[in-house]
């Protein structure tokens, strides 16, 4: 299975708004492990019944969120400290999952009074960015065909004066055809160059100058192009495992 064909899955769940149901994983009625099992099983593929040996044990590659940078078709973790009796790690307790497709969207069997969802992975308050799920990881047995390439990078907008930065149409101070981004926004960086960064921001797509962009993890600024292109080689080496 692809993961295309793993997201389009939970799209259908989400359009066909499923019931929750606690152990359920059958057409229609899903728990948030449970929904992965059926979609999984329409493949001709098995997964564990349960998050927390989801995040054990069927997943290639995995770690905190703001660290591992995310792909679509990822899964993601709701994490407490305490680990549970049947597990003799101390890796704490992954008790809720969801799947990552893109866009800061997760698609979620969040609970019985909410049926399937879909959220965000992060919220942005005063600047500040905050995950709401705290691990992700890529799933053995699905091939990611974006893969890397489609890895989200985070950025926050920011300025030394004013309320926005412009995002334009194309990579030009000319161009007339803008948004305006408010300051504090944080988008996902598809492409740069030193003085240039593609972005999305909500379903908007475009040009930033790259000077206004900082990590929204680190409160780093994208000012180096070569720097950041090792920076990049690092996530990709965490993905890979090396």
């Amino acid at each position: 299975m692809t993961d295309q064909q793993l997201i389009s899955e939970f799209e259908i769940m989400l359009a066909g708004k499923w019931k929750y149901v606690w152990g359920a994983a059958k057409k229609g009625t899903v728990d948030c492990s449970g929904a992965f099992v059926y979609a999984y099983k329409l493949y001709g593929l098995s997964i564990y019944h349960g998050s927390n040996t989801i995040y054990r044990q069927h997943l290639s590659s995995k770690g905190k969120t703001n660290e591992i940078g995310l792909v679509p078709g990822m899964a993601v973790f709701k994490h407490k400290s305490a680990t549970p009796s049947k597990f003799s790690d101390e890796l704490g307790d992954f008790y809720h999952i969801g799947l990552y497709v893109g866009n800061n969207r997760v698609l979620e069997a969040k609970g019985t009074n909410y049926g399937f969802v879909e959220g965000p992975v992060w919220k942005t308050s005063n600047g500040k960015t905050t995950y709401l799920w705290s691990h992700a990881g890529l799933l053995k047995k699905i091939t990611y065909t974006g893969g890397i390439v489609s890895m989200d990078k985070l950025a926050t907008v920011t300025a030394q004066t004013g309320k926005f930065v412009r995002m334009r149409a194309t990579p030009s101070h000319t161009e007339k055809k803008y948004d305006n981004v408010p300051v504090g926004s944080v988008v996902s960086i598809i492409s740069q160059t030193e003085e240039w960064s593609k972005i999305q921001w909500g379903s908007a797509i475009g040009y930033m100058m790259t000077s206004f962009l900082v990590d929204a993890n680190t409160n780093k600024e994208y000012t180096n192009f070569e720097e950041t292109v090792i920076i990049k080689l690092n996530e990709i080496l965490k993905i890979l495992g090396g």
